[in-house]
């Protein structure tokens, strides 16, 4: 569907799906996610401008995918534009960037504050698939760089491109929009946006070379409402993991395990969690006793966990030898923020009843 000048919205739907492969589906299981790209008038968000967001996603009315993007028609319908791609993302509770780190999702926050726009709970968790495979694979030293365009001939998806254009190129086609309402050069820039968006959607298999779970670990990532997991450490006796709430934001203290110790705190005024759970040391290995977690927690869960060889009699090792099992503790920090998210909801809703 092409916009027009009331809607400034383009939307496109494919029965295709964002294919995930399995070292990724463990942290977008349960959550809806997104490929994010947006378009700028420069490199700066003190003094240039977003005219035009996109973002990808499944649609599980159409049982496809949707492209969203929202194009600005003029310098001065940046605002707009800012709000209608908020609104969008905050439906969203994590996002697929490259480079999105350091780029896209700084400059979607400046912009939207220098015009005094509420971004609580609109910014989605990024996955950031540039930070990942520079920091965590071996292909920055097999291929000439890390643009987006050499991964993808790298993936062999290349072919897969339509538009000829670069990120620079764009911002000189827009100064001619913008001079002339040339309909083919709007085309032009919503192409290269749409084709940036699609191959990097393209590119998830990509993530099968890089320690994604140490990545996940060490950069961070997502649970049930918007929960996002910024900091995990191992202490001598805990397991430590911090992070912030973006979704239904709640107040709760209490114990980690039956005995007391431990602690559970998630802030709803500073819309943060801290959660420290015990651990001990048996020939080499630190473990938890998922048995003894504290009252309430739905031990049937963590029998997901079984499937991994350092579990077994209800003990999970998160390390042996000095080495961490980033995995295994990646995924019970999931399991373990759903269920305490389940169960104060679901408190929350009784009390109302």
């Amino acid at each position: 569907m092409w916009y027009n000048k009331i809607m400034r919205t383009i939307n496109i739907f494919s029965e295709t799906r964002i294919e995930t492969p399995a070292p990724l589906n463990l942290y977008f299981e349960g959550l809806k996610y997104g490929v994010l790209d947006i378009e700028t008038t420069g490199l700066y968000p003190q003094r240039n401008k977003l005219i035009l967001g996109g973002l990808l996603y499944d649609d599980e009315a159409r049982k496809g995918t949707r492209l969203q993007q929202f194009f600005a028609h003029s310098r001065e319908e940046e605002e707009d534009v800012i709000r209608a791609y908020l609104q969008a993302l905050s439906e969203i509770d994590c996002v697929i960037t490259y480079n999105g780190t350091y780029f896209d999702i700084p400059f979607i926050i400046k912009r939207a504050e220098l015009y005094g726009i509420d971004i609580s709970g609109k910014i989605p968790a990024n996955v950031d698939l540039y930070n990942i495979l520079d920091r965590y694979s071996s292909l920055r030293s097999v291929l000439p760089n890390l643009r987006q365009k050499t991964v993808e001939v790298y993936a062999g998806i290349a072919s897969s491109r339509k538009d000829e254009i670069s990120g620079g190129e764009s911002v000189k086609l827009y100064n001619r929009f913008c001079k002339t309402e040339s309909e083919e050069l709007a085309k032009e820039i919503i192409l290269h946006n749409s084709d940036d968006i699609l191959q990097l959607s393209k590119l998830l298999p990509v993530t099968k070379k890089a320690d994604i779970h140490r990545a996940m670990f060490e950069l961070g990532f997502c649970c049930a409402e918007k929960m996002y997991v910024s900091q995990i450490r191992i202490n001598k006796k805990s397991l430590v993991f911090k992070g912030k709430q973006g979704g239904k934001n709640f107040d709760y203290s209490g114990a980690a395990v039956k005995d007391g110790r431990g602690h559970i705190l998630f802030d709803a005024a500073a819309r943060t969690f801290d959660i420290s759970v015990p651990i001990f040391e048996y020939q080499g290995m630190k473990l938890i006793d998922l048995i003894d977690m504290r009252a309430g927690t739905s031990t049937q869960s963590f029998t997901a966990l079984e499937k991994y060889p350092f579990y077994g009699s209800g003990y999970l090792a998160i390390s042996h030898n000095g080495k961490n099992n980033y995995r295994e503790m990646n995924h019970f920090i999931k399991i373990y923020i759903d269920d305490i998210i389940r169960e104060v909801l679901t408190d929350e809703y009784k009390r109302k009843a």
